[in-house]
């Protein structure tokens, strides 16, 4: 066996007692082992190559280089992207897929809504609007139960039913989307299911965001520059944002910011209390209250306006609302006038 071995390996010649007799009439001897090469003789046996000069063809013509692509991250999609969608009016569903070798196919949802360019919106928050705390309301939820404001429900579907858009936004990170989503859709109070509505949660990891909310305590950063992107998508002479519910004043802030009116920039507290900002120190209402006043303080949307084109407008006016119209203040009158 060390024979055969170092025959195989260096090629020396096996002893005449190892070599086989050869079967009768086979002829010829043991085929001989090819003798070994060494680098230098087969560099030597090769056929020379013509060189080539990197950047030029085999006739001396330069090769013309491709251009590089270069790719921009973004977040917001150019209007023919958009229109390639083929989005309907109000909710859509739009899924993201992928595949990979070990997970297989994975597939994420998200949803897109379509509104028109004269929309008013009512902005919610989620963490101490909805619930009653910013952590035990969603603690509860996991856990089956409820810890949510008491006729918040039947509030926002009036409000939808009024004419109006909800669109809920939260400084949580975007991780916690499918969560959210699904805290709300399962929201049911009296047998009514909270109105759905865009979720807008902060793009960032899960350590960027409870940094901003809970070490630096400023989530109207993000809430800010999320409702001027929102803004910045409707025309210039219209402000889509009607009123505004929050739990802080961080909140009252935020929505202030993109002009939502004082009397319409509601705080809800723990106690299912709420009060606006005209109103913080003289009057408080609860959500019953302000359910009953649902028409006066929201008042029903007509449902044909005024067009681009210049259309008739039907659109109730709300500089002569009553709570603007008549309470401007008192009326000056000269002591000369009176009887």
């Amino acid at each position: 066996m060390p024979h055969l071995l170092g025959h195989v390996a260096f090629g020396t010649p096996l002893p005449t007692s190892y070599l086989p007799s050869l079967p009768p009439g086979a002829g010829g001897a043991w085929p001989a082992t090819p003798a070994r090469t060494s680098p230098e003789d087969a560099a030597a046996t090769r056929a020379p190559r013509t060189p080539r000069v990197s950047g030029s063809r085999a006739n001396g013509s330069p090769v013309p280089r491709r251009p590089k692509r270069k790719f921009r991250k973004s977040v917001t999609l150019d209007p023919d992207k958009v229109a390639q969608l083929g989005l309907k009016p109000g909710k859509n569903v739009i899924a993201f897929s992928f595949s990979s070798r070990v997970w297989g196919r994975q597939e994420v949802q998200a949803h897109a809504y379509l509104w028109d360019w004269n929309a008013k919106i009512v902005v919610s928050d989620v963490d101490g609007t909805i619930t009653k705390s910013d952590l035990r309301g969603h603690v509860a939820a996991m856990v089956g139960k409820d810890w949510n404001h008491e006729g918040v429900a039947q509030l926002y579907n009036n409000i939808r039913d009024n004419g109006y858009q909800l669109m809920f936004l939260s400084s949580r990170a975007i991780s916690h989307s499918k969560g959210t989503r699904r805290y709300l859709e399962k929201l049911t109070q009296d047998g009514e299911t909270l109105t759905q509505g865009p979720v807008m949660l902060a793009p960032d990891p899960l350590s960027t965001a409870l940094y901003r909310e809970v070490v630096v305590r400023r989530p109207q950063e993000f809430k800010m520059r999320c409702l001027r992107t929102i803004r910045e998508l409707f025309p210039a002479d219209w402000n889509p944002f009607y009123a505004g519910f929050g739990n802080r004043e961080t909140d009252t802030v935020s929505y202030a910011h993109v002009g939502v009116p004082a009397g319409r920039n509601f705080t809800i507290n723990p106690k299912s209390e709420v009060y606006a900002a005209t109103t913080r120190h003289t009057k408080t209402y609860s959500l019953a209250g302000i359910n009953e006043l649902c028409d006066e303080m929201f008042p029903p949307v007509a449902r044909h306006r005024r067009t681009r084109s210049g259309a008739a407008d039907l659109t109730h006016c709300d500089a002569f609302a009553d709570s603007n119209y008549w309470g401007k203040g008192f009326m000056n009158i000269d002591d000369s006038e009176l009887p």
